[in-house]
């Protein structure tokens, strides 16, 4: 099986600056309702920055369908691998309900270069995507 690359692109950073702004709107409240919630890291999906996973539009694409179901989305922080990723913790814990649907496209880790099966898993990016 082969693993899909996670690489930034232009259109990859649009859609991280607007899931940013969206989880930066969305942290107050979320604070509000569990104060002890650990800060995003500082490359994190929901963070606008010059960095991977705000730019890889298979992250970005994986954490809205995450967000939109109701699936969790895991830091892809090597020091906080197994954890839930902070900023979709957000947002999750800012919605006044739970109005989850099911999206068509299909997560990344379910589709590789070659339009087989794949093993990357939601929210974690390959090691050589960190340097």
């Amino acid at each position: 099986m082969t693993k899909v690359r996670n690489v930034a692109t232009p259109e990859g950073h649009e859609l991280g600056a607007h899931l940013a702004r969206f989880c930066d709107d969305a942290e107050p409240k979320a604070r509000l309702r569990f104060p002890e919630l650990p800060p995003r890291c500082n490359s994190c999906a929901f963070r606008k920055g010059n960095h991977v996973a705000n730019g890889s539009p298979e992250t970005q694409m994986d954490a809205l369908k995450c967000l939109m179901e109701g699936v969790e989305f895991h830091c892809h922080q090597p020091d906080r691998a197994g954890h839930l990723c902070s900023g979709w913790a957000m947002m999750m814990l800012a919605k006044d309900n739970p109005d989850f649907r099911t999206v068509v496209w299909p997560f990344s880790d379910e589709i590789s270069a070659e339009g087989t099966d794949s093993n990357v898993s939601r929210g974690t990016l390959l090691d050589s995507d960190l340097a």
